[in-house]
């Protein structure tokens, strides 16, 4: 089915006002927005029910939209991290989405030039999303605090992308589909 509006997946902190469509960790949820629209526009199960869209279809409608921007040309910038490892900063007014991409750890594992299994994701901003190797829970610490004097984050949680679940190393995953 199509529709009027170019959707896209837009990670917002959990809200009573928000309608999601899907939960991201302990305190984020997946929102849907029109990537048209000059000022972004919260689409919620009644606004998508008009477009003739379950939220199933139009999360689906939404990552594509994505992936599309993402293979449009975004480049990572690589700077140094804590023990002089390389991390990739990704800046893009949807890099918090970026999170959601399925091939988004084997693009940053060759960016990173790594073979670590596991990277490691934190979102300090929605125009933010910082990428590197997981090397353990103290390397974890390092990065959270360098990304700590940024003025209130996103979130501070940590997520893995290979199966994007919490630190806690629990199988669950941090992201449900919309029903």
């Amino acid at each position: 089915m199509t529709c009027d509006v170019a959707l896209l997946p837009f990670v917002v902190r959990r809200s009573p006002r928000v309608e999601p469509v899907a939960p991201l960790g302990r305190e984020l949820a997946v929102a849907l927005v029109d990537g048209r629209a000059d000022r972004r526009r919260l689409y919620g199960a009644r606004d998508l029910d008009a477009l003739g869209l379950s939220p199933r279809e139009a999360y689906a409608v939404a990552c594509r939209n994505l992936s599309a921007i993402f293979r449009a040309g975004l480049d990572g910038r690589r700077v140094a991290g804590p023990r002089a490892t390389k991390i990739l900063v990704l800046q893009h007014a949807l890099a918090a989405s970026f999170l959601l991409l399925p091939n988004l750890a084997r693009w940053a594992r060759r960016l990173l030039d790594t073979r670590e299994p596991t990277l490691g994701a934190s979102i300090p901003r929605h125009d933010m999303l910082v990428l590197y190797p997981d090397l353990g829970s103290h390397f974890r610490e390092e990065i959270a605090g360098e990304l700590a004097p940024r003025a209130d984050p996103l979130t501070t949680e940590v997520f893995f992308l290979d199966v994007l679940q919490r630190p806690s190393m629990r199988r669950t995953s941090a992201i449900g589909l919309p029903a």
